[in-house]
């Protein structure tokens, strides 16, 4: 974070007014709510729903899928309470300029990142299935395509959100900068 707020920093065309900062933050922080609560519902959803039908099902595939998405979603949920509990504290600290873009840019890496990961997962996920001769490996490779499908539309969606409340920042940093890079 250290090089990406120096090569910001570098990069700044001007000051925002304050309110224009305060605006861009509070969109950020929603955002980021309505995201840890749409990912913490998809989790709550498939960990019933998984436990439920791993409880009930006769066929090893199916028993396997519901097994596969109730765990993953333990992790979800994982990240989903403390992500949400994070942006309503960050919700109530004044933005700072120049470190909201620094921090909106990394956030947005990060979803990118985790948008190849998912790939990764589809990709597992269907070696699992097609690859093997064993039903309990078909029904966790199912559900491991299933999450990392509905992962990788949600990484892309917030890093779409993400570009578009930064997007009123961008006429305070310099386009020919190497830091409109980093930033936006």
């Amino acid at each position: 974070m250290g090089f990406a707020w120096l090569v910001t920093h570098a990069a700044l065309a001007g000051s925002p007014p304050p309110a224009l900062v305060n605006d861009v933050h509070q969109r950020y922080v929603r955002t980021e709510q309505r995201g840890m609560l749409v990912l913490g519902g998809w989790a709550a959803v498939n960990i019933a729903a998984g436990s439920v039908g791993a409880l009930t099902a006769d066929d090893p595939t199916v028993r396997a899928f519901h097994q596969g998405n109730a765990a993953w979603n333990l992790v979800n949920l994982g990240i989903a309470i403390p992500g949400y509990l994070g942006a309503r504290k960050k919700a109530q600290q004044p933005p700072a300029w120049p470190a909201l873009p620094v921090e909106m840019a990394n956030q947005r890496g990060v979803f990118l990142l985790n948008l190849g990961l998912d790939v990764a997962y589809m990709t597992g996920g269907v070696a699992l299935w097609q690859l093997q001769d064993d039903p309990q490996l078909d029904g966790f490779g199912q559900a491991l395509l299933l999450q990392g499908a509905f992962l990788g539309a949600f990484d892309l969606t917030m890093a779409i959100l993400n570009s578009r409340d930064a997007k009123p920042l961008r006429p305070y940093l310099r386009p020919d900068a190497v830091g409109f890079s980093v930033a936006f």
